[in-house]
């Protein structure tokens, strides 16, 4: 079992995996700067608030459909992103993205009531069981988000695309899309 853990907003999320972990792209040096402050060696003394179930699979699972909450469509092509669905002991969250051939993710997940644990299973890029992988970036910036925001909104937090600095012992927040400028107003 391969175990990874990541700090996000002071959440701990325990990964666990049969499959190889990749915590970054070989390939780029942005997933070095973007992941070095939330990844660190798992550690038995630190209670995860969120604990994670990573299976690879050739087949995503089947699911009797319930109650759907929402779904999410990209704004361009309006094509459906995400659904979530409520099950009598928690939630059932799937992810399509098919936009682009190298950044296809498949994703079902099952949650428990207060999204302490998760369950999901990510359709494998390779048909080599020995091959099999997947990589941190496909899970904060696909489903780890939308457990992240409602455990934190159940704990009475937010979760806020933004970056920060520190000036007089207050914080400062500049929030905004991707690209807009954020880190480099840290900067000055």
């Amino acid at each position: 079992m391969e175990r990874i853990q990541i700090k996000i907003a002071k959440v701990n999320i325990l990964i666990e995996s049969d499959s190889k972990i990749e915590p970054i792209r070989q390939d780029e040096n942005y997933y070095r700067i973007v992941f070095k402050n939330f990844v660190f060696k798992d550690n038995n003394k630190i209670k995860p608030h969120i604990r994670l179930k990573l299976i690879l699979a050739k087949k995503l699972p089947r699911f009797k459909k319930m109650i759907k909450l929402y779904e999410a469509r990209h704004p361009i092509d309006n094509k459906i992103i995400w659904k979530a669905y409520k099950k009598d002991r928690g939630f059932v969250l799937e992810e399509h993205v098919r936009r682009y051939p190298f950044n296809r993710r498949e994703h079902i997940v099952f949650l428990n009531k207060d999204y302490s644990y998760a369950k999901a299973y990510l359709l494998s890029r390779s048909s080599n069981p020995k091959k099999a992988r997947w990589e941190l970036g496909d899970i904060i910036y696909g489903f780890l988000k939308i457990i992240l925001v409602n455990y934190l909104a159940k704990n009475n937090g937010i979760f806020l695309h933004s970056a920060g600095i520190e000036v007089d012992k207050k914080g400062i927040l500049f929030s905004g899309q991707s690209g807009a400028g954020k880190s480099t107003l840290t900067r000055f």
